[in-house]
């Protein structure tokens, strides 16, 4: 959506937005407290650096209205994607995923 800080739709859907962010954001990041009390030190640390990355990727998004950075850093979200599913998978002793995680 074009930035438009003057029309009431584009503030009213970019508030819509940024609240279901924060509500995906607050269960991710409580599900990722829960992997750092019970899981390995890895597992902890690579749900961090995953949360790390996605709200860098927001901050851009609603605060610096970067709304090509969603497109452009799909490759490394692919790459954290894949690694926070293979750590998942290995702390339920579960082979590793395929080395590439399927478009949508």
């Amino acid at each position: 959506m074009e930035k438009k800080e003057n029309d009431i739709n584009w503030l009213t859907a970019k508030n819509d937005k940024t609240l279901k962010w924060t509500k995906a954001y607050s269960v991710f990041e409580e599900a990722s407290l829960l992997v750092i009390a019970v899981c390995s030190k890895d597992a902890g640390q690579t749900f961090q650096n995953y949360g790390v990355f996605m709200l860098g990727i927001a901050h851009l998004i609603a605060k610096d209205n970067d709304g090509e950075i969603y497109k452009k850093s799909q490759g490394e979200h692919r790459k954290k994607h894949l690694e926070l599913q293979n750590v998942i998978r290995k702390e339920l002793g579960i082979d590793p995923a395929p080395a590439q995680i399927p478009r949508t």
